[in-house]
Order: structure tokens, then C-alpha cells, then sequence
């Protein structure tokens, strides 16, 4: 009789078989359908799978001519036969957590021994089978299998293992994070951080990434990351200042109502609540150049790099050669490049075979130039941030578009009303690169400057991440890692097309503002603005002035004069009636305001929201204990973990 024989036979199962005492405590006739069903729901095997192992075990039960049956002993020669199938996985997913009667009547008979401030009572048993249960469930379940066995042989510690698979998860997807990578700063998403994950895994060490996140404490390195799926509702936090952050209900925030500072759950806070905002200068070096060939293998589409090739490599190579004694053949096979284009002997090397070889061979690559098919224009394997290339990217993103026809005609596109403006564009085009410059004078439009390419077009795109349409508008992570100089360039040429200044002389007011649709730009400057110590407020509003268009317009304003006199270190206006005004204001006026008060906003409004990803995220950093060292800051708002800080 084969196992689907056996399993479809339900009359003689029952009679010959006896019943099933359940987990609940009822004594049912034996079904084997009912093993078949849970082996293909709690351990996700095919039902042909799962009808062959329910067939084994049952005539393994059959064989044993056992007189007494129970849902856990069941389950114990499920495991048995997943195991011998090599099925560690599954077998895993099947297992039933818990202890032995013996473990339990020791515990009774003799106490607690492992832990001296807990007292040998009813209520400290409970809790330790408890834990007991949890840190099973958590090695078995939510860790990967090596570090569970390097916490079991003790060489690492798991902290507040017990409550791993009970801390509440906190983060929405779409939460930005400050984080330090090989001393440059990037603002990344939490969702961004799935890449480390494998499939459905709950947690992942990272310290081997060497990540620092910012804390009140200065950087702090991140030891791991947890996430669980989750429809549940978030909910979002709104500053007085226009600041927001989206939380689960059962995530900490700490607020600053008195002198100590005290942890309180999302779902506790009430407005009014004093929060504490970013507020420290985010130390990072400063790129001078950037390695287009490096940027371009990680951001830039493979369609695209497989019509890129790079030139004036041959003869760094034929000087390899000869130093080496290698032949061609020998040289490509090092680089672990079997099949090489022909096209190198015109010194014209495929972008893939060409970063085989500049990491095998260390190549310096200042001197190298990339060309993409389609465009006589190239680009230099690094370009320098100059102070105009800064500026021009800052016209750009506040008043650049990319024209694209056919994909033949790689036009930038740059417009305004201002003539010095408009000569100054071109003049940072003409200094930066060797293209056309185009001016457009046409009636009843603003005159526009046409200039790029197509290698051009890939730099800006791709490079320096700026993204069609004014609501996509954003920047690459390379503009979070400028000289305050660097800044004042990029920020004189953003502010410059979308920038606004009002100032009151007799009312000693004045205000510089930013406007844009896009909320990924004013996250960019809300955090440069943070890490220089500038205060500032963030409205969003659907009808600005005389705009009509669709969506969210979103203004940040700079307003006091500590605030600008530091601003204006970072950005100015090419306009001189705006420049001068910033000028008049600083000369004239002094400090109103006290900044003891400034390192902190209160609660506007808490909302639910519907979370925007499918994960929630918590992240543990390295640290002593206080609260300063298990904090970090989130769009610009201190919050801490929860996988080893209970509120409960």
C-alpha cells in the first residue's frame, strides 16, 4: 500500500488507528487529512510532498502498534521523518516549542538558579518558562541559523533574546535616516535597508556594513535591523516647525516636557509634547571629485552601460603587459574576462570587460574618458564639483527639464526671467563642459538655454540623481557631503531660481524662503539646514499665490537673524536687490531671539495613516545603555529603538 493509499483510506485508518488526543484536550478519531493539511500550511510544501511524508508517518504509527495518540506526539514523528528527508527548514517551521516535564518539575522542586535578582516565586517561574518559550521561538524562527548557533556556543550574546519576537516594530518604510558609510553621510530610507535581507527573514547583523547612525551622543554604529510585515495603521507626527515622522503606535519618543527626559509610547503623546530635533553638525568628508566610472556601475541602467565604453585605457594596459610579461589573451584572463572585444584594439573597451580590468589592475582612472554610442560628446572618468558645475546643478534642479525626443536629441533645458541670471547660466555651462549653448527667445515665453547631450543627460540623470519632473526633483547623496564653500555654490543657484526673500526693515523681519513640489528636496535642504544649526519651518499647502497647478506645493522658511546670518554662510542670491537685502539685514539688525529654547519643537497633531511600505523596521545601535546612546534622529527628530529598550 503506498503513502496516498494510506492517507486516502479513511475508514480503515479510523478503525484501525486509535483516537487523537488534540492540543485542546478533545479526544478526536484519527484523520490523517488533518496532518496532510497543516504540513502543507505551516511548513509551505507541496502537496505531493506533504502527502508522501503524512503517508510515512502514518504507517510508521501503524507499524509501532501504538495504543495512545496525541497531537504533539504527532507532530514529533512529523519532524522526525522531515528530518531524515534533509527538510531542516520545514522541519524547523514544524517544530513545537516548549520544555520537558522534567525541566519544568525542576524548576519547581528547585527554583531559579541563573539569575540572582529574581526571586524563586510562582509568578518568576511563570515568567521564565515564559522567556523560555520566546527565546526558542526567536532561534528558531526569526534569527539566521548561524548567529542562533553562535549564540548557543557562546560566541555572541543575543541581548533580551526573551523579548525579541514581542518588541514592537516602529519605522515606516519611507522614513529618512541620517547614516554615515566609509565617513560620507547618506539620508536613506528605511525600506532601503531590505537589500540585507534574504526572502521573509526578520533580522540581519550588520555590523560587518560599518553603518553609523546620528545620536545625541555623536555617531553610533548600527549593530542590526529587524522588520515584520505589517497592514497595521502608523501614525504620523507633525511638528509645530512643519516637521513629520510616520511611527507605529508602540514606538518610543522621547520627550523633553521637564528637565529629565522621559520615553513615551506614540499612542501616549498628546500635543504639545516637546520633542528634540537634529540639531549637530553630521561630520563627513568632503567630495572634491567624484569617480563617474565608479558612479556610473552603481546608478546608472545596465541597458545603458551596455552601450558605454571607455577610452585611453589600451595604453595603461600594453604598459601592464609588458611589466608583467603577459600576452593579451593572458591579461584579459586575469581580469577574469574570457571573451574580449576586438574593439579594445581601437582603444574603445566595453564598460563591463573595462571595470574588470580597472579593479584588477588598481587603475587609476583620472585620465580615462567614457564614451556612449550616439553622443560625440564624452565625459572624463572624474569631474571635478566646481563652484560654477555646483551653481549650474542648482539652476538645474530649480529650473532645469530634460527634453528628450526619440532618444536621439538629449536636451537640458534651462529657464528664466533674468537676464544676469540667464548669463551667468551659460557661463557655468561654458565652464563646465565642452557643448553647445543654445539660447531661446521665444514671444510670450520665458527665454530658456538649451545645452547638453547625451552624456551630459546621463550625468545629471543618473550621477547627480536629478529626476524629471519638478515633483520628482531630488539629489544624489554626494551633495550631502560638501564643504560649506561647495554649498554656497549649489545653494546660491537652487535658491536663485526658486528662492524667495522678504524683508521688513521697520519691522526688523526677515524671511528667506524656499519652494518646490518636491518633498524629497526640501528633506535634502531641511537636513543640511539641521546640520548647520538652522532653524526653520516647513508648510505644505495645495494653493500657493497664484499657483493652479495639481499636488502639494511645499515652502521652507528661514526667519531670525541667527538663523540666516548662518544660512547666508551656505547661500546667497545671484540677483543683487536679493542678495543686498540679506546684506541690509544682517548689518542692521542684531539677535532677538534666545536660542535655549531652539533644540526642540512640540507635537502639532498626531493622525493614523496607512503605512506606505510593506515592512516595519527597528534599528539597534551600539551603546551603553542611556538614552543619549539608544536614540538616533529620523527626518530630523530624535526617536530611539525598541528591540532592546522596553516601554512596557
Amino acid at each position: 500500500m503506498t503513502e496516498s493509499d494510506v492517507l486516502s483510506n479513511k475508514i480503515f485508518m479510523e478503525n484501525l488507528l486509535p483516537p487523537v488526543r488534540t492540543t485542546d484536550g478533545d479526544l478526536e478519531p484519527f484523520n490523517g487529512k488533518k496532518i496532510f493539511k497543516s504540513l502543507v500550511k505551516e511548513t509551505n510544501l507541496s502537496e505531493k510532498e506533504a502527502k508522501k511524508i503524512t503517508g510515512i508517518v502514518i504507517k510508521r504509527i501503524i507499524s509501532s502498534n501504538i495504543q495512545w495518540l496525541s497531537g504533539p506526539e504527532i507532530r514529533e514523528l512529523c519532524c522526525s521523518v522531515l528530518a531524515e528527508k534533509g527538510l531542516q527548514n520545514e522541519r524547523k517551521n514544524y517544530t513545537r516549542i516548549g520544555m520537558p516535564i522534567a525541566d519544568y518539575e525542576r524548576l519547581l522542586d528547585r527554583g531559579i538558579k541563573e539569575n540572582a535578582n529574581q526571586y524563586n516565586n510562582p509568578e518568576s517561574i511563570h515568567s521564565w518558562c515564559a522567556d523560555h518559550i520566546s527565546s526558542e521561538y526567536s532561534l528558531l524562527k526569526l534569527i539566521p541559523e548561524e548567529h542562533s548557533k553562535a549564540h548557543l556556543r557562546g560566541d555572541i550574546h543575543i541581548h533580551m533574546l526573551r523579548y525579541f519576537d514581542l518588541r514592537p516594530f516602529c519605522v515606516d518604510g519611507s522614513t529618512k535616516i541620517p547614516v554615515m558609510k566609509n565617513s560620507s553621510l547618506i539620508n536613506i530610507e528605511a525600506k532601503k535597508f531590505d537589500k540585507f535581507f534574504d526572502n521573509h527573514q526578520s533580522y540581519v547583523n550588520l555590523l560587518d556594513e560599518d553603518m553609523y547612525f546620528m545620536s545625541p551622543s555623536g555617531p553610533r554604529r548600527l549593530k542590526y535591523v529587524t522588520r515584520k510585515e505589517s497592514d497595521e495603521y502608523m501614525y504620523k507626527i507633525t511638528t509645530n516647525k512643519g516637521k513629520e515622522i510616520t511611527l507605529s503606535k508602540d514606538h518610543g519618543v522621547m520627550i523633553f516636557n521637564s528637565i529629565k527626559p522621559k520615553e513615551m509610547k506614540v499612542k501616549n503623546l498628546k500635543s504639545g509634547d516637546k520633542i528634540k530635533i537634529l540639531d549637530s553638525n553630521l561630520i563627513h568628508k568632503t567630495i572634491e571629485k567624484i569617480n563617474l566610472i565608479k558612479y556610473l556601475e552603481l546608478y546608472c541602467p545596465s541597458k545603458i552601460l551596455e552601450t558605454t565604453y571607455i577610452r585611453n585605457l589600451r595604453p595603461i594596459l600594453l604598459t601592464i603587459k609588458n611589466e608583467k610579461s603577459y600576452s593579451w589573451n593572458q591579461l584579459f584572463k586575469q581580469a577574469q574576462i574570457l571573451k574580449f572585444s576586438r574593439s579594445w584594439e581601437r582603444d574603445n573597451i566595453p564598460f563591463t570587460e573595462a571595470i574588470k580590468l580597472i579593479n584588477e589592475y588598481a587603475i587609476d582612472v583620472s585620465n580615462l574618458e567614457i564614451g556612449f554610442v550616439g553622443s560625440p560628446n564624452s565625459l572624463p572618468g572624474t569631474i571635478k564639483l566646481t563652484k560654477k558645475l555646483l551653481r549650474l546643478i542648482g539652476y538645474f534642479i530649480s529650473d532645469g527639464n530634460y527634453a528628450i525626443q526619440d532618444k536621439e536629441s538629449y536636451n537640458l533645458v534651462l529657464t528664466n526671467k533674468n537676464q544676469k541670471v540667464l548669463e551667468d547660466m551659460q557661463d557655468c555651462i561654458k565652464s563646465s563642459f565642452s557643448t553647445y549653448i543654445t539660447p531661446s527667445y521665444i514671444e510670450g515665453k520665458a527665454p530658456q538655454v538649451l545645452f547638453g547631450g547625451k552624456a551630459i543627460y546621463i550625468l545629471f540623470k543618473y550621477i547627480f540623481g536629478i529626476k524629471p519632473r519638478s515633483e520628482n526633483k531630488s539629489v544624489s547623496n554626494i551633495f550631502y557631503n560638501l564643504s560649506d564653500k561647495q554649498l554656497k555654490s549649489l545653494l546660491t543657484g537652487l535658491y536663485t531660481g526658486d528662492g524667495h526673500i522678504v524683508y521688513r526693515p521697520k519691522k526688523s523681519d526677515c524671511v528667506i524662503t524656499y519652494t518646490s513640489k518636491s518633498k524629497s528636496l526640501i528633506d535634502y535642504l531641511g537636513l543640511i539646514f539641521s546640520s548647520h544649526n538652522i532653524r526653520f519651518i516647513i508648510k505644505d499647502e495645495y494653493s500657493i499665490d497664484t499657483y493652479q497647478g495639481t499636488g502639494i506645493k511645499y515652502r521652507i522658511h528661514v526667519y531670525a537673524y541667527k538663523n540666516i546670518n548662518r544660512l547666508s554662510k551656505i547661500m546667497d542670491f545671484i540677483q543683487e536687490n536679493k542678495s543686498n537685502k540679506i546684506s541690509e539685514f544682517l548689518s542692521k539688525h542684531q539677535p532677538t531671539h534666545s536660542e535655549t529654547d531652539w533644540h526642540y519643537e512640540t507635537i502639532e497633531s498626531i493622525i493614523p495613516v496607512q503605512n506606505t511600505h510593506l515592512y516595519m523596521y527597528d534599528f539597534t545601535l551600539e551603546g551603553n545603555g542611556s538614552w543619549e546612546q539608544h536614540t538616533f534622529y529620523a527626518e530630523n527628530i530624535l526617536i530611539h529603538n525598541c528591540q532592546e529598550w522596553d516601554l512596557r
